[in-house]
């Protein structure tokens, strides 16, 4: 952030959406990224401060800015000084390039008892520009935001598109995506150059900001900005609009042995109804893949559910009140390790999977089936017990499907393969994944 910036129809929207914020209960610090003035004459998109239509987004705002903005010397100890912050953090140290590690860390210091950090460098996330960059001051670097992160703050960051392609800027939204059960909400603005705040949030308060940031695109601030709903987002809860029975799994898991990957759905409001007898004493986990369709009535059955089966009786004893039993060493126990399910897999409805289980990619288990031991991928099984049906594909098929992968593959490049992951040329599928893999 640079002074020259000040009073900016991009700084108009950044400060209404913080000032929106702050209103709405959130704790918030500032790293301004300050750095100099140059002499690139950016910082002069304040024509909109001469026309009164715009007052109407945040009038106390709006006169305060009109009151700053054409100043020559107007600085941020101008903004951080009025009454519009509440009890807002500021950071504003010139960014060093030549001890950056120590000039972060003072900010970490700074604002370390702030929810939300917003950060505000002049062009964004660093992504493939090098860190000895004469403008690297300009950037804010990504191991900062996960530093931000791991000390258990929300980050807000700056970003400008500036010359990327329409991939790249999909690409770059969510670039911070894989920090440990972080949701990504990126918020953008129209005004002028088109930019964007990005939300990096813990799943334990994404519903709250997800919220927030709807209520905040339904008021006049909705002509300015936007949620960004231009590519899949793994953070969003209901990836359907206006239908709440129908789930992404993993933003809403809060259980530690419960692993589900992105873009795995069921046909319910609570994933973790369906996994029964999940004790934290036999710490057995549950983990699922990618782009699961998990139908309703499905149910994962634990190892907690087993009884000793070695003994003349089957009864429980030691977990009910009152009988003299200490609990059989686990040696006793018919625990089978952890479920596992593979990425792409079809469970149909009202089907049960019993504890240990292993079923591979890309599989698809037939409604009301109990599946109680292993099915190889890319296979059809139905019934009770699950029995094999036949393979989806030939061998050659499934070999390339399983190399291939495509589910670990960017948003923007499964984008892309959609044709071909719903063709039913099966020849031609063969063809495109030999010369897509070399």
């Amino acid at each position: 952030m640079k002074n020259q910036y000040i009073g900016d129809i991009g700084d108009y929207g950044k400060y209404g959406l913080l000032r929106y914020l702050i209103k709405n209960g959130i704790n918030i610090g500032i790293n301004w990224y300050y750095t100099e003035n140059d002499e690139t004459g950016h910082g002069s998109q304040n024509k909109y401060l001469t026309d009164e239509k715009f007052k109407k987004y945040d009038a106390e705002l709006y006169d305060f800015l009109k009151t700053i903005a054409f100043n020559d010397d107007k600085t941020l100890g101008m903004i951080e000084s009025n009454v519009i912050w509440g009890n807002t953090a500021f950071f504003g140290e010139r960014v060093n390039i030549k001890d950056r590690t120590s000039w972060f860390d003072r900010s970490v210091k700074k604002l370390s008892d702030k929810d939300l950090i917003f950060c505000d460098p002049d062009n964004g996330i660093l992504g493939q520009k090098s860190k000895t960059a004469k403008d690297s001051d300009k950037y804010i670097f990504p191991e900062e935001i996960e530093k931000y992160y791991t000390k258990g703050k929300n980050i807000v960051y700056y970003c400008q598109r500036a010359r990327r392609t329409e991939e790249k800027w999909k690409e770059t939204l969510y670039e911070m995506r894989s920090l440990p059960d972080s949701r990504i909400f990126p918020l953008i603005f129209h005004k002028g150059t088109q930019r964007a705040y990005i939300f990096v949030v813990h799943k334990q308060d994404a519903e709250k900001y997800e919220k927030l940031l709807t209520d905040f695109v339904s008021t006049d601030w909705g002509e300015l900005f936007e949620k960004s709903t231009n590519m899949p987002d793994p953070s969003t809860i209901h990836p359907i609009m206006g239908y709440d029975k129908e789930i992404y799994v993993k933003p809403t898991v809060k259980n530690p042995n419960i692993i589900v990957g992105e873009f795995t759905y069921i046909a319910d409001s609570n994933f973790e109804s369906h996994v029964t007898h999940h004790y934290d004493f036999i710490g057995d986990k549950l983990i699922i893949g990618k782009f699961c369709q998990i139908a309703a009535g499905v149910e994962f059955v634990m190892n907690g559910a087993n009884h000793q089966m070695n003994a003349v009786s089957t009864f429980p004893f030691y977990t009910l009140q009152g009988w003299n039993m200490r609990p059989p060493e686990f040696s006793d126990l018919p625990i089978k390790g952890d479920t596992i399910i593979g990425n792409d897999v079809w469970i149909g409805q009202n089907a049960t999977v019993l504890p240990g289980v292993h079923i591979g990619d890309g599989a698809i288990i037939g409604a009301n089936s109990v599946v109680g031991s292993d099915i190889p991928p890319y296979t059809i099984v139905a019934g009770n017990p699950a029995r094999e049906l036949r393979k989806r594909f030939d061998n050659e098929l499934i070999d390339l499907m399983l190399k291939f992968r495509w589910w670990d593959k960017s948003i923007a490049e499964i984008n892309s393969l959609i044709p071909i992951l719903t063709c039913s040329d099966l020849e031609k599928v063969k063809k495109e994944l030999k010369t897509r893999l070399g």
